[in-house]
């Protein structure tokens, strides 16, 4: 989901749950006086039992009221999901890589270091740079993480690859990986909502 789509689907989802609460609230307003009637019917016994006679006598309002009263709480967790993805910095899908991360550190497989510091021929330059559009956001970060196979510290890669040198740690908690696109949770919406950063 671009930035730009991210705007209109909040927007959406506050939408939805400020309609969905009306349309309870006006169900509520139109049974609420034959509510009131049937409470004082000698018959009825059970809340359940008086909500159950008012709504058979009003299928079309009851329905309405009802599925809007059952759909608040989706789009209140929808919005709430979305909020804190917002807060931490993430999206969905890379909330999914995060997690591959985590299984990795349980593992002891993954080493952080300083671009600067473990390669000693010079750090390469990231895969994206230069060609990312202007962005609120580091475009790379001097942070290398890397995953082995056999949790040992990482040595010398592939012929034709830069020559590593020491200085990695064993990475145990996500605290200790940057997370490039994390501002902070105000900035984080400011960008979400695409405006303006100061």
């Amino acid at each position: 989901m671009t930035k730009d789509n991210l705007r209109w689907f909040l927007a959406l989802l506050c939408s939805l749950v400020l309609v969905l609460s009306y349309g309870s609230y006006l169900a509520y307003l139109l049974l609420s006086p034959q509510l009131r009637a049937v409470n004082n019917s000698p018959t009825s016994r059970t809340l359940i039992t008086r909500l159950s006679i008012v709504l058979v006598q009003n299928r079309n309002v009851g329905s309405v009221g009802l599925l809007a009263l059952l759909s608040v709480p989706l789009a209140i967790g929808l919005l709430g999901y979305h909020i804190y993805l917002i807060w931490a910095g993430t999206t969905t899908n890379e909330t999914q890589k995060w997690g591959d991360l985590r299984l990795d550190m349980a593992d002891g497989v993954l080493w952080k270091g300083q671009r600067s510091v473990v390669y000693k021929n010079g750090a390469p330059s990231s895969a994206g740079a230069g060609h990312e559009p202007s962005t609120s956001w580091p475009v790379s970060s001097d942070q290398v993480v890397i995953r082995t196979v056999d949790g040992r510290v990482p040595g010398f890669g592939p012929s034709n690859s830069t020559e590593l040198t020491s200085g990695w740690t064993r990475c145990w908690t996500l605290s200790e990986v940057e997370n490039l696109y994390d501002l902070g949770f105000f900035d984080n919406l400011r960008d979400a909502l695409n405006l303006a950063l100061s």
